[in-house]
């Protein structure tokens, strides 16, 4: 037989079955079979078309999770073959990045929040990591300004201008 591919004969096998290898996932191809013997070559089969794919990705490793004021960043190590990621707070889709990392925000200091991610492509998804959990938290405050101090009889009364992040004095 001989196997071509896009018109171009790209090997020439003597079963019925032959494997094309170093294609390109994404690409289509277009493949016809010609049988062949000492008194010449038969007429081409129709053609087919297939684009490779990738296999579906692994499971992303290392989530981790940071806390700041009113948001979380999380970050973990690539997953084989995937393209982008799902980043899923406490089971439901937040976002989509195609990088390692996510910031998740507009959270609600002093509430606890769940993480997990999956790998994606083309092919599919992997299974999620394991999750890891955190709380957003303000940032320290800032020293309260404008002390005053009043005297009076046998006692001093004190006031200040409210300091940004505070919750008590």
């Amino acid at each position: 037989y001989k196997v071509l591919r896009g018109g171009v004969q790209v090997a020439t096998p003597t079963g019925t079955s032959w494997t094309d290898t170093g294609l390109t996932n994404g690409t289509t191809y277009s493949w016809t079979v010609v049988a062949t013997n000492m008194a010449g070559d038969s007429a081409a089969t129709a053609a087919v078309t297939a684009a490779p794919a990738p296999p579906a990705p692994g499971a992303p490793t290392g989530l981790t999770a940071t806390a700041g004021n009113a948001q979380v960043s999380l970050s973990w190590t690539a997953a084989t073959y995937a393209t982008s990621y799902k980043v899923l707070r406490n089971g439901t889709q937040v976002g989509t990045p195609t990088g390692t990392s996510y910031t998740d925000t507009g959270l609600t200091n002093g509430t606890t929040y769940s993480w997990t991610v999956v790998a994606s492509n083309a092919t599919g998804d992997s299974a999620a990591t394991g999750a890891v959990s955190a709380m957003p938290k303000p940032p320290a405050p800032a020293a309260p300004t404008g002390l005053v101090a009043t005297a009076g009889n046998a006692q001093v009364s004190l006031s200040w201008t409210a300091a940004t992040y505070a919750t008590s004095y």
